[in-house]
């Protein structure tokens, strides 16, 4: 079988590598864990990130985007929300990382 890639095809492993001043993304903390009608996130960086919040089932909660955050911490209010697991994919064009907790 032929997929014809040919000489074009190549594939880079991380955007980071070719970025100058590329920020990673990183969560120390989220909390509380259940959680009630809020949640705090603790982030390694303050630089503005999108947090995307999905259900247990993969289904669009929320899509939330920071913009420079005081000392990396950002609160979101969990009120309508779907009790159960939730999964957050919080990061920026370079990184994404998954955190998942569960809402009482």
């Amino acid at each position: 079988m032929d997929n014809h890639f040919g000489s074009n095809w190549h594939y880079k492993e991380n955007k980071m590598n070719s970025i100058a001043g590329a920020s990673k993304v990183g969560v120390s903390k989220i909390y509380p864990n259940p959680a009630g009608d809020w949640v705090d996130i603790q982030l390694t960086s303050s630089e503005p990130v999108e947090i995307i919040i999905f259900s247990s089932d993969g289904t669009i909660i929320d899509i939330i985007f920071t913009a420079k955050v005081d000392k990396g911490e950002t609160s979101i209010l969990l009120v309508g929300y779907p009790k159960g697991l939730l999964i957050f994919k919080i990061g920026n064009e370079y990184n994404r990382i998954f955190h998942s907790l569960s809402k009482g």
